[in-house]
């Protein structure tokens, strides 16, 4: 998706969403992270700015936030209690 909608209407924010894929596989590790969900959450993140998902010219933050809850909530866990 990220790569549909930057790469040919904003290809520098394309290679830089790349770089950020690219430092976020590299951090997963010693982070201890899922590294799936870093490194798509690290492709995506700017994907907002594209032309065809802007309203009025600005991104669609509504979306944005909605993502963003929905990958966090993904990506907790509850502390045990033992």
């Amino acid at each position: 998706m990220a790569e549909a909608e930057l790469r040919g209407p904003l290809p520098r924010w394309w290679l830089h969403s790349l770089g950020v894929s690219q430092r976020a596989t590299e951090l997963a590790e010693p982070v201890g992270g899922d590294t799936e969900l870093l490194v798509s959450a690290a492709v995506l993140h700017d994907v907002s700015y594209a032309p065809r998902l802007t309203v009025n010219g600005f991104p669609h933050w509504t979306a944005l936030a909605s993502t963003a809850a929905t990958v966090w909530s993904h990506s907790t866990t509850t502390p045990s209690t033992s």
